[in-house]
């Protein structure tokens, strides 16, 4: 969370919220360690656990610490929550890798038949060879 603590929203993740829990549990649950800005479930099922997951909307960034050192891991009802700082977007090794950019074969002046290994008749050799 290195983020400037000035305006800003800070928003949790919450994976693994058990069935029949509802917004409201939510936002009542997580407003023991400041105000609760916002709180949200999606219809969507978590990849990860096939369960219901949420968004919880803080102001406060010690708000927002705190429930994450307090929350994460708590065993309700049979299902152990899983919270973090929410992600949107692409991470940081995605923004590399899509910066990384293969230069063209064409651009440099190579056609695919000047592949030698493709028009030398090796690539079935090669591919024999790494059974």
């Amino acid at each position: 969370m290195n983020r400037e603590r000035s305006q800003e929203t800070f928003t949790l993740f919450v994976d693994n919220i058990p069935e029949h829990n509802d917004q409201t549990w939510l936002k009542r649950t997580f407003n023991k360690f400041g105000e609760v800005k916002d709180a949200f479930i999606p219809r969507k099922r978590s990849k990860r656990t096939g369960n219901k997951f949420g968004f919880v909307r803080y102001n406060c960034y010690t708000a927002t610490t705190m429930a994450i050192s307090r929350m994460n891991g708590v065993w309700v009802e049979n299902e152990r929550l899983f919270v973090k700082e929410a992600s949107f977007g692409l991470t940081e090794e995605k923004n590399r890798a899509k910066q990384v950019r293969i230069p063209s074969l064409a651009k440099n002046g190579f056609t695919q038949e000047a592949n030698p290994i493709k028009s030398s008749g090796l690539l079935p050799l090669l591919a024999v060879g790494r059974l």
